[in-house]
Parts: structure tokens; C-alpha cells; sequence
């Protein structure tokens, strides 16, 4: 019997990676032999004489440089995932000749990460639309060749540069994965027309550019962090046509201006976080709508105004973070709804009377519960101080 194809993954399979492997010459679909304890360097692999399609081999434990496989001999190849392995070395430019190739996950390679620059073969492969290389060493610019790519994962590495500027020009981009690099320059303009995304993570980098002009509309879209960038300008009301918007980050940037009373539309937030901005003006009521709220962060800002009752309805919250802006006023009674809260941050506002007995119905108030800095007065409530034993309370 000729074999064709061979599955071995999520076993206990331990030892050395048998060289013997490389005589399967008949092997034409796929190779899956990850989810084992396997160890080896990556050359004993011998896939010299294979012809399969998919070669699926993630948490092996192989070792060594991706130099010593010869792609002249896999051109065969659709599919290569050599992810949460142990090799080395830079991604040598013979990748190229994997002309097939459709997806190419060489994520994660932990104690010998992949190091130098990114090939431009790689951005060459026309048919590749899933390229992950996250948590490695790589380093400079990204070519500006990449046009056609539906998932590129290229996070926790150290790129630099500008983002390439027809990005989205094919189309199909859906995953756009860069945080933790050091990417500069605006946002490319291709990206303001690319309807297609799902999910977008630019956190941590230095991008700058003003978000209102440079972010379109996503039907599609349900994860957007932008935070820890140089980023500017003002939130967009046209954002409320991202109606599957699960979470929205775009805290620590230079953002102004209001917050749009239309984000109390986005009735799928779980997360929003504005804080570290410039925002003024009020909190919209209209943010009682946001009734899957996990996490609503506005610390930092320029707000003004009232804590809105309707919060009230925020059944789910269990973070929020009203900290240093000039919020008014009294704590309104409503907070006491949100029996979820687990932090609750009023500190450094100008927030006046006294502390509301409902606080003390917060009984899983259990990591921070601060509202120092502020011009509150009377007692602390009996119901407030039993609730809050052993935990994180500020209240000075």
C-alpha cells in the first residue's frame, strides 16, 4: 500500500523524529504530526521526496534553521505550519519557490526565534492569504508588495516602518494583527475602503494620523484596538455602522473632542476603553444601551457633567473607570445596580455628597473600589465597610 496521507497528531508520541520518514515518497496530501513530545532537529524530518500538500507540524519541539529544508523539493506545497517549534535563524529567501503556497504560520518559535528581516519572496507568494509570524525576532519594513493577504498576524515582533500602503488593495483582508512592533506614519488610506475586516489590533506601536479620516465603515468588523499610538483627531458617529463592534480600544492616543452620543448604539460592546485621551464634553446617556458592557473605561480624559443614572443598566459591568476628569455632582444611587462591578474607579474628579448606601450592595467589589480625590462627604455606610473587607479600598 502506498501511503498518502499521514495523521499522528494530538497523541503522546515522544523520542527523536524518525529519519525513515523522508522514504514516504507517496505521501501527496497531508503530514500532521503535531501535539506531540517529539524532539529533533529539523533536517531529520527528510521531506525531500514528499509531494503532500499540507505539512502540519506545530508544538514538536523541532529545533534548527529553516535552511535545511530544501523548497525546491516541496513545491507541492498549500499549507506549512511549523508554529510553536524552537527554530532559528532568518526566513531564507528560497521560500519563494513554495509558488502554491496559501498559508504560512511559523508563529511563536520560543527559545531560537526567527530573526532578520522580512523576506520579500514572501510578499512575492501570490496565492498566500494567511501569514503568521507572531512572537519572534523579526525586524525592519514590511514590503509593500503585500496586496492580497486575508490574515497577517505579524504581532510581538520588532518591525518597523511604515505599514504598506496597498495593504488592503486586493480586497480580502480580514485579520490585520500587528501590535507590538514599531510601526510609524498614518494608518494607509487603502484601509478606510477595506469593508472586509474582522479584526484590527495596531496597539502599541507609533502610528499617528487623524482616526476619523482614515477609518471607514466595517459591516464585519467586531474587534478594533488602536491604543498606545500617537493617533489623533476625533471619534467618528459614522463608527456606529460597525455593527457587530464587540470591543473598541483606543486608549493612550492624542484623541479629542466628544464622545459621539450614537456609540450607544453599539448595542455588542463588551469593551470599550477611551481612556488616556484629550475627550471633553459629557458622558452620553445613550451609553445605557450598552447592556453586554464588561468594561467601560473613560479614565484620564477631559469629561464633564454627571455620571449618568442610566448606567443603572449596565447589568454586566464589572471594570469601570471614570478616573481624573472634572465629573460633578453626586454618585448617583444606580451604580448600586451593577451588582457585577468588581472595580470602580472615581477617584481625582470633583465628584460632592455623600457616598451612596446602594454602593454597598457591590458585594464583589473584590479589586479596586476608589474615589479619593474628590469633595465627598459624611460617613462611610455600614453596608459599604462590611462589603468591603479585604479589599483594594481607597477612599481618601
Amino acid at each position: 500500500m502506498k501511503l498518502q496521507s499521514l495523521k499522528l497528531n494530538d497523541n503522546n508520541l515522544s523520542g527523536t523524529i524518525p529519519f525513515e520518514l523522508g522514504n514516504l515518497v507517496d505521501l501527496q496530501d497531508t503530514f500532521d504530526n503535531s501535539q506531540n513530545s517529539l524532539t529533533g532537529e529539523i533536517y531529520h524530518l527528510n521531506m525531500a521526496n514528499w509531494l503532500c500538500c499540507k505539512i502540519h507540524l506545530p508544538k514538536m519541539g523541532l529545533a534548527g534553521s529553516l535552511d535545511a529544508l530544501d523548497f525546491l523539493t516541496l513545491r507541492s506545497l498549500l499549507r506549512l505550519n511549523l508554529s510553536y517549534n524552537q527554530l532559528g535563524g532568518a526566513i531564507p529567501p528560497a521560500i519563494s519557490a513554495l509558488s502554491r503556497l496559501v498559508s504560512l504560520d511559523l508563529t511563536s518559535n520560543h527559545q531560537n526565534q526567527l530573526i532578520g528581516s522580512f523576506p520579500r519572496s514572501v510578499a512575492k507568494l501570490s496565492k498566500l492569504r494567511y501569514l503568521g509570524v507572531f512572537d519572534n525576532q523579526l525586524s525592519g519594513p514590511l514590503s509593500t508588495e503585500i496586496i492580497n493577504i486575508t490574515y497577517l498576524v505579524l504581532s510581538n515582533n520588532s518591525f518597523s516602518g511604515y505599514l504598506p500602503p496597498d495593504i488592503c488593495k486586493g480586497g480580502a483582508l480580514q485579520y490585520l494583527i500587528l501590535y507590538m512592533n514599531n510601526f510609524e506614519g498614518p494608518i494607509p488610506t487603502t484601509l478606510k475602503n477595506c469593508t472586509t475586516l474582522k479584526r484590527v489590533r495596531l496597539e502599541h506601536n507609533q502610528l499617528t494620523g487623524d482616526v476619523s479620516q482614515c477609518l471607514g465603515v466595517y459591516p464585519h468588523l467586531y474587534y478594533m484596538d488602536l491604543s498606545f499610538n500617537h493617533l489623533s483627531g476625533t471619534l467618528s458617529p459614522d463608527w456606529v455602522r460597525w455593527h457587530n463592534l464587540t470591543r473598541l480600544r483606543i486608549s493612550n492616543n492624542n484623541i479629542t473632542g466628544v464622545i459621539p452620543t450614537e456609540f450607544g448604539q453599539l448595542t455588542k460592546l463588551q469593551d470599550l476603553d477611551l481612556s488616556s485621551n484629550y475627550l471633553q464634553g459629557e458622558i452620553p446617556k445613550s451609553f445605557g444601551s450598552l447592556t453586554l458592557l464588561y468594561n467601560l473605561s473613560l479614565g484620564n480624559n477631559q469629561l464633564v457633567g454627571h455620571v449618568p443614572p442610566e448606567f443603572g443598566m449596565l447589568s454586566n459591568l464589572e471594570l469601570l473607570d471614570l478616573s481624573s476628569n472634572n465629573l460633578a455632582g453626586r454618585i448617583p444611587d444606580q451604580l448600586g445596580k451593577c451588582t457585577k462591578l468588581r472595580s470602580l474607579k472615581l477617584n481625582n474628579n470633583n465628584f460632592s455628597g455623600t457616598i451612596p448606601l446602594a454602593i454597598g450592595n457591590l458585594v464583589y467589589l473584590q479589586v479596586t473600589f476608589d474615589i479619593s480625590q474628590n469633595s465627598l462627604t459624611g460617613e462611610i455606610p455600614f453596608q459599604l465597610s462590611k462589603s468591603l473587607v479585604y479589599r483594594r479600598c481607597i477612599l481618601q
